[in-house]
């Protein structure tokens, strides 16, 4: 049986998806892991590792932060998260949602990072999949501004 997430999905999607490739990679099923997965689920838009970690310290959960970047690296590899690197500094996630494919916008002078969509965007992903004959599975498209400033 195959399942994808498509769409908004729920928790018990997202964990059913994770314990299938878990099981065909013959992988334990660890609390740190089930935990850390539902960390993620609570958290809307991007989080590093380090927010992650402080997220779960605060509610008393014993993760080490190796765990956190090993169980980062595991979905990121099931395509289950997205990993960014908006900055030199640290690593941003999100979790895939195939129904609400964006694009980023970074303020280098805030940090501050806008999601947006347009639908020219998707008109050119549209137009080279049938230029090329293929299917994007995912893109990654990333502006980065600074503010201006006005005298």
């Amino acid at each position: 049986m195959k399942k994808e997430l498509k769409g908004n999905y729920s928790f018990e999607d997202y964990l059913e998806v994770f314990y299938m490739i878990l099981d065909k990679k013959k992988m334990n099923r660890t609390s740190e892991r089930y935990n850390i997965l539902r960390e993620i689920y609570e958290i809307e838009g991007h989080f590093s590792a380090d927010l992650l970690y402080s997220k779960l310290k605060n509610k008393k959960y014993q993760v080490s932060k190796t765990t956190i970047y090993n169980t980062l690296n595991l979905l990121e590899s099931f395509n289950l998260i997205e990993k960014h690197h908006f900055t030199d500094s640290y690593a941003q996630y999100e979790r895939r949602n195939t129904m609400d494919s964006h694009d980023h916008i970074i303020n280098l002078t805030t940090g501050e990072i806008i999601e947006f969509q347009h639908e020219g965007l998707q008109k050119i992903i549209k137009e080279i999949e049938k230029q090329y004959n293929i299917e994007v599975s995912h893109h990654s498209f990333t502006l980065f501004c600074y503010n201006n400033s006005q005298s």
